[in-house]
């Protein structure tokens, strides 16, 4: 049985960040946890999403509240966010200070040549839907 978050996904909407790499997530994961001083780890829950099974990792601050997922966009039916160019990973940041957290978080990619691309997408421009397994 899939365990509960308390986020609140309608209190506090999820800010959703794209990234652009040719890396494989393990790689991703990696880069992440080095330039960002975290620690991402599998997630435990199996998520059904419309477009299919995807790579999750999560990370939660405590601290401050937020969990961030890392998830890789093209899945076993399809993508889950239609960019163009197509998005390679998900970078999710849910909880009160989520949207402070992405905006740092974004700069710090933009500015890493590990990363081709990193591009915020501007609040409610996708649909909060996509991703509510995540938070139940």
């Amino acid at each position: 049985m899939a365990r509960k978050n308390l986020l609140n996904m309608n209190a506090n909407p999820p800010e959703v960040l794209a990234i652009f790499t040719v890396e494989r997530i393990y790689r991703v994961a990696w880069k992440l946890n080095e330039l960002l001083e975290i620690s991402l780890t599998n997630f435990p829950n199996v998520v059904d999403f419309p477009s299919g099974n995807h790579d999750i990792l999560t990370f939660q601050f405590t601290e401050a509240n937020i969990r961030v997922y890392l998830i890789g966009n093209k899945g076993t039916q399809g993508t889950m966010v239609q960019t163009k160019p197509p998005a390679n990973y998900l970078l999710i940041f849910a909880g009160p200070d989520a949207a402070e957290s992405a905006r740092l978080w974004t700069s710090l990619l933009k500015e890493d040549s590990f990363f081709q691309a990193a591009h915020l997408f501007p609040q409610g421009a996708l649909k909060t839907s996509l991703f509510a397994d995540l938070f139940t």
